[in-house]
């Protein structure tokens, strides 16, 4: 499969991971209304009942798969911006440290992911938090690290990136998730405490800010895609002419 095919990966992050848990969440619906219901399930929560287990679990693991590729041609495709735009700058080692890092971070959060979509709440409850506390916080820094790397990339080399629109979506998704993963674990420590009058409410705002997180976050590969998809058809597209240049001069030798 060629690279330019691999970049669907990005969307299939999008499209996959968002449809799996509005699909098990509606699953549970159907299949325990009453349970719904009264205790507003978390994802973790939807994802622990069959069917939707069975669901959630392929669902997901593909998903972690192509978070893997996705963010090695994340890193690829900066890699070569860099290079390209801060060759004997002084910002290039920081941003290629910057780039190896958001690639790290995000390879690790799509293990953290098919590891806690694989060990449900019920089957083991520590293991399945901890994982999913994993999972939001590497994907959340790995937002961050990349943001600023091709943040700084961009002001090295203005008028070179024409996707403007597409790094301000990443930026703006990047900002929303850190402050909602904030409001999040916020709400995780305090939501029992009695600081709120209601636990339903609170577990609504609970459940609200779950949801905008994994949706946000499965976005953020998506907003990646025209460049990345356009990156690696344009490198095929010149590769070939290279080749068919070279075995045009061999002939006329």
């Amino acid at each position: 499969m060629s690279p330019g095919a691999w970049a669907y990966s990005l969307l299939v992050v999008f499209i996959l991971g968002v449809s799996t848990v509005v699909v098990t969440r509606i699953l549970l619906y159907v299949h325990h209304p009453k349970y719904f219901l009264h205790t507003i399930p978390s994802i973790s929560k939807t994802a622990a009942f069959a069917p939707g287990s069975y669901i959630f679990t392929v669902g997901m693991t593909v998903v972690s798969a192509c978070i893997v590729i996705t963010w090695v041609l994340i890193f690829k495709l900066n890699n070569h911006r860099i290079n390209l735009a801060l060759l004997d700058h002084a910002w290039i080692m920081l941003c290629r440290i910057l780039n190896f890092s958001a690639c790290v971070c995000g390879i690790t959060a799509g293990v953290y992911l098919a590891l806690l979509s694989n060990i449900s709440l019920e089957a083991n409850s520590d293991f399945h938090i901890n994982y999913s506390k994993y999972f939001f916080f590497l994907q959340t820094l790995s937002f961050i690290i990349d943001t600023v790397c091709v943040s700084i990339t961009r002001r090295a080399s203005p008028g070179k990136y024409v996707y403007d629109y597409a790094f301000h979506t990443r930026a703006f998704i990047c900002i929303i998730v850190f402050l909602d993963a904030l409001f999040f674990l916020y709400l995780f420590e305090n939501r029992d405490s009695g600081i709120f009058r209601s636990w339903y409410f609170a577990q609504q705002l609970y459940i609200i800010a779950e949801h905008t997180i994994a949706f946000l976050s499965f976005s953020y590969s998506a907003a990646y895609f025209p460049e990345v998809y356009k990156y690696f058809n344009s490198s095929i597209i010149f590769r070939h002419h290279h080749e068919i240049k070279d075995i045009s001069s061999r002939h006329l030798q």
